[in-house]
């Protein structure tokens, strides 16, 4: 028996929010909640937490469909596909560590807003060169970028999801970042993937791919610009 729910949209996300609404009800009320609601009271920590959702978000469709577009346009196998990240990998690596070093001389929300600008600009590099400027222009220069601003951004993001955190939360917390990267994968990226589903050209469906992306990565920024602020009270 074959199960495919492509047809029952609508259906699955009704499920989704009526199971959501339940879960989160029933954590209103009982005594010892999985995912108590005052985690939710810091700002710094919400913040924090739309900014992962949208960022990681952003992030998966990239990982998602651009080596479709790798195969698709260039001509990659799946295995050269996969070694075309390295541009984005290796930054990504390497300025990771170098955030690690620079976040005790370095304020964590200068960082976190360092890295989501850049980001953005990398994710728009995508938006903006055509394809036909060959891969290493409109791809692999963009994922160096892009690579950069993650190295910087993921740190300081869990950072401040856990920020100002009482003791008998620590765990609930950072539970609460994993949560919503899980969910900003699976929703944002079926979001992007279902909004350009029905565009057969490659390249224009790239485009507005890497449009949506763009917007998405807007949301993390504001949400940096705002946990800035907040360390400015």
């Amino acid at each position: 028996m074959q199960f495919n729910g492509a047809g029952y949209k609508g259906l699955f996300i009704a499920i989704f929010v009526v199971l959501l609404v339940i879960f989160l009800l029933r954590e209103v009320k009982i005594d010892n909640p999985i995912m108590p609601m005052e985690i939710f009271k810091d700002q710094e920590r919400v913040s924090a937490y739309i900014a992962r959702f949208f960022y990681i978000g952003s992030m998966f469709s990239f990982f998602f469909l651009v080596p479709q577009v790798l195969q698709k346009y260039y001509g990659f196998t799946p295995l050269l596909s996969a070694f075309g990240f390295m541009p984005e990998t290796m930054p990504q690596f390497l300025f990771g560590m170098l955030q690690s070093k620079l976040s005790s001389k370095y304020k964590n929300e200068n960082i976190l807003l360092f890295g989501t600008i850049v980001t953005l600009l990398g994710v728009l590099m995508l938006f903006g060169l055509d394809l036909k400027h060959g891969y290493m222009i409109s791809v692999a220069l963009p994922m160096i970028v892009i690579g950069i601003g993650q190295g910087f951004s993921f740190g300081p993001l869990t950072v401040s999801g856990v920020a100002n955190t009482p003791k008998e939360l620590g765990g609930v917390t950072s539970s609460a970042v994993n949560v919503f990267h899980q969910l900003g994968s699976s929703i944002l990226l079926s979001l992007v993937v279902t909004l350009t589903a029905g565009i057969a050209n490659v390249i224009t469906a790239y485009h507005y791919q890497t449009l949506l992306m763009s917007l998405l990565m807007l949301v993390p920024l504001i949400m940096a610009i705002n946990i800035k602020r907040l360390h400015r009270k």
